[in-house]
């Protein structure tokens, strides 16, 4: 057994303290890449995501107003899901109905915005509807 004086004490404290001081001092390698934000990943950008609600309409009307009205504003495709939908009407009725979700992944632009807009108009004018409930949220994407 080595005889435990303060002299070596102390020096064994000091190495010690050294120790954990330079543990916890080591830093990362430097990198020119900025950090990743919340919810990214390799390739992702930011954009936005829209959501239209509306009111089923028969089959051959709905694919002529995705062709003439929909897929011109947004080439780069988009998203239809069916959905059964329950609401409210102007006389206070709950009314459950067939509905179609258009989803829309678009940049936070400009041009997207009047596409949104002229499509929900559109859709009023064509099958005679009150509104068309939108909801758009952040959205990150990547291709």
């Amino acid at each position: 057994m080595i005889p435990t004086t303060p002299r070596r004490l102390l020096v064994s404290l000091v190495f010690a303290a050294l120790v954990v001081v330079g543990v916890g001092c080591q830093t990362a390698p430097a990198s020119n890449a900025e950090p990743a934000a919340a919810g990214s990943f390799a390739g992702s950008k930011p954009w936005l995501r829209t959501e239209l609600y509306m009111a089923a309409a028969p089959t051959t009307e709905w694919q002529r107003f995705l062709s003439e009205v929909v897929t011109p504003r947004f080439p780069g495709g988009f998203t239809v899901l069916e959905a059964q939908g329950q609401r409210q009407g102007p006389s206070g009725k709950i009314r459950s109905l067939p509905s179609r979700l258009l989803v829309l992944l678009h940049p936070a632009d400009a041009a997207s915005e009047a596409g949104i807009e002229s499509i929900r108009t559109a859709f009023k004018d064509r099958f005679h509807q009150i509104s068309v409930l939108r909801s758009t949220s952040p959205a990150t994407v990547g291709f």
